[in-house]
């Protein structure tokens, strides 16, 4: 799998397939107010974390789209890790201690909504800031991740634009 930059989205290519992150955000909410809206970002700027490296875990159950985030995040200077299912997310939070989680909704094991319920109920977790990367953007479902303690929801593909823009929003 080899990586290339195209103005600021990243394709990985593999065989006869491509992968592109692309997409939009459907809600967003700061941890103050649980209900506000944001309009996706037109500037660009890089990847870049704040001073202190942020650590992220992305959890999804399509390999392939996990661990293509995860090499989107490394190679803008952020630590990542991945698990595959909810109960390999909770194992995973618990030794890694990540700043950022992007959880997918609809995971084997145990749910994306469930895993955010449980991560919100340790010490650690209240703090977190959980993000919802999903194909599910229906009303009921960004109702449900709001319910369940979602700080955003992306939609998938994912726009890196919108990636950058929300954790340069949690670096603050």
């Amino acid at each position: 799998m080899s990586p290339s930059s195209d103005s600021g989205r990243l394709h990985f290519l593999h065989s006869s397939d491509a992968w592109v992150f692309t997409g939009a955000i459907v809600y967003s909410r700061s941890r103050t107010d649980r209900s506000s809206i944001e309009e996706s970002p037109s500037d660009a700027q890089p990847l870049v974390p704040s001073a202190a490296q942020r650590r992220v875990l992305i959890v999804d159950d399509n390999r392939d789209s996990a661990i293509s985030l995860s090499m989107l995040l490394s190679l803008s200077g952020y630590d990542t890790k991945t698990a595959f299912d909810g109960e390999e997310a909770l194992s995973v939070a618990q030794r890694f201690d990540p700043d950022v989680v992007l959880l997918d909704l609809g995971l084997p094991k145990l749910s994306g909504f469930d895993v955010c319920r449980r991560l919100r109920t340790t010490t650690c977790g209240r703090a977190l800031v959980i993000i919802a990367v999903t194909g599910w953007g229906m009303e009921d479902d960004r109702l449900r991740s709001l319910d369940a303690g979602f700080d955003a929801l992306l939609l998938k593909p994912v726009d890196p634009d919108v990636l950058r823009q929300k954790l340069r929003e949690v670096a603050r």
